[in-house]
């Protein structure tokens, strides 16, 4: 089992900052939660469409088919799920979709939690806490939830004209800015295992790392210094 390393706190002291931001994929769950999401809405014959899932299940599977071959990107592929799920949330019970989700939630939470992370920012009355993330705030709201954080997810699409939709995924540059928006001038220490977050890293008060890559590790110490802590290490 890997041992978690950190900086001495004389060296970093996360506690200074009031706000925590923490990622999803990869930092808070040691998985991918919209694959997972994909998987329990529409892929599974118990899928929390429910009934609709008999003719769901052919969209969603050409649809995945087309993102494994190539024929459409991360951000497109995203987009036509959550037009999906729009367009099914038109018929579907919402209490129970509700329930449904929040069940899907804990189970990712128990199987995949990364109870390091989760522990050091939930559940404390002086820390405010922030889940930033690229994942779809039809979820990823429930995962907040649990957190009793504030949630800057990714939205749903908006349509601006026939067969046309903007869509903004929150990631980089755009994640950095909300969160910098919602900080509204106060340090926070920013949780992540990515380099798409190097845009939040560089405004982040202080940066926790979470089993990250050593390259990446080195590549964001050599830029923060002591204010870097790693968490959950991954082996060199």
């Amino acid at each position: 089992m890997r041992s978690p390393v950190n900086l001495m706190e004389s060296e970093f002291d996360s506690n200074e900052t009031q706000i925590r931001v923490v990622d999803l994929d990869g930092t808070l769950v040691r998985c991918n939660t919209f694959h997972h999401w994909i998987k329990r809405c529409f892929l599974m014959p118990n899928a929390i469409v429910g009934v609709h899932w008999l003719y769901v299940a052919p969209l969603a599977f050409a649809l995945t088919a087309l993102r494994l071959l190539g024929c459409v990107s991360h951000r497109i592929w995203k987009m036509c799920f959550l037009l999906l799920w729009e367009y099914v949330s038109i018929w579907k019970d919402r209490e129970k979709t509700e329930v449904r989700l929040r069940m899907f939630v804990q189970d990712i939470l128990e199987r995949y939690g990364n109870g390091l992370v989760i522990d050091e920012v939930c559940g404390r009355d002086s820390i405010e806490s922030v889940l930033a993330t690229a994942a779809p705030g039809v979820y990823a709201k429930y995962f907040a939830e649990h957190l009793s954080a504030v949630c800057l997810a990714t939205g749903n699409p908006t349509r601006i004209a026939a067969f046309r939709w903007e869509f903004e995924e929150n990631v980089s540059e755009a994640k950095a800015s909300r969160v910098l928006s919602y900080a509204n001038g106060k340090p926070f220490t920013f949780y992540t295992d990515h380099p798409d977050d190097w845009p939040a890293i560089k405004i982040a008060e202080r940066v926790v790392l979470v089993a990250a890559e050593p390259g990446f590790v080195s590549e964001v110490r050599g830029v923060k210094g002591a204010s870097c802590r790693v968490l959950d290490a991954c082996p060199s």
